[in-house]
């Protein structure tokens, strides 16, 4: 998607991020998430992760994120691809992310600790 900038809010910002691709006992480990959408509340599915910090190490942002939002401790590995998107007018319920450019980036990561038996 192509967008120019005069379709773009006045505060346009980029946000990038960062996602673990974690292949544990031959599943891949994808999260669900409420997140409220404009008017009404959605579930996505996504692979644990999120932004990274301003002057943070990418490596240490994943590490960092897996371990919040699902109590992992990892070894990121490879770069398996990278993606971007905009969020679109009414797309977030906080409006000052609508317009925002997200740039992604997913490793291959390896479970290394946290994993409750």
């Amino acid at each position: 998607m192509n967008l120019s900038a005069d379709h773009l809010p006045q505060n346009k910002r980029m946000r990038p991020g960062v996602k673990a691709l974690i292949i544990h006992d031959g599943k891949f480990l994808v999260i669900s998430e409420n997140v409220k959408a404009y008017v009404k509340n959605v579930v996505i599915h996504d692979f644990p992760g999120g932004g990274i910090d301003f002057g943070e190490n990418i490596k240490d942002a994943l590490i960092r994120e897996v371990k919040e939002e699902v109590g992992l401790d990892i070894k990121v590995g490879k770069i398996v691809g990278a993606w971007g998107f905009v969020l679109g007018e009414r797309e977030h319920a906080n409006l000052e992310k609508n317009g925002t450019h997200i740039i992604c980036m997913g490793y291959q990561c390896e479970v290394i600790g946290g994993i409750k038996t």
